[in-house]
């Protein structure tokens, strides 16, 4: 009978000290996977901000261009008198 009830009782040790591992192996994937998702977050906000910049950089070059053009018909203009 005493038997029985230590081989009952290390059987629930053993229970509960599977239990734990396998709280902190969930705990562990919670924040792996928050984690990744702030990860992906920050890298699809970046990705707008490129994004963002590039279409600034593309505009404001457009701009530059016209304004090198109208310098030249400028320049033109001024040595014809």
């Amino acid at each position: 009978m005493l038997n029985e009830v230590q081989s009952r009782h290390e059987d629930i040790k053993k229970i509960e000290r599977t239990m734990l591992e396998l709280f902190q192996l969930i705990q562990d994937m919670a924040t792996w996977v928050l984690s990744s998702v702030e990860t992906w977050t920050y890298r699809r906000v970046l990705k707008s901000v490129l994004s963002l910049l590039g279409r600034m950089v593309e505009e404001q070059d457009e701009q530059f261009v016209q304004i090198e053009a109208k310098a030249e018909e400028v320049a033109k203009d001024m040595e014809i008198g």
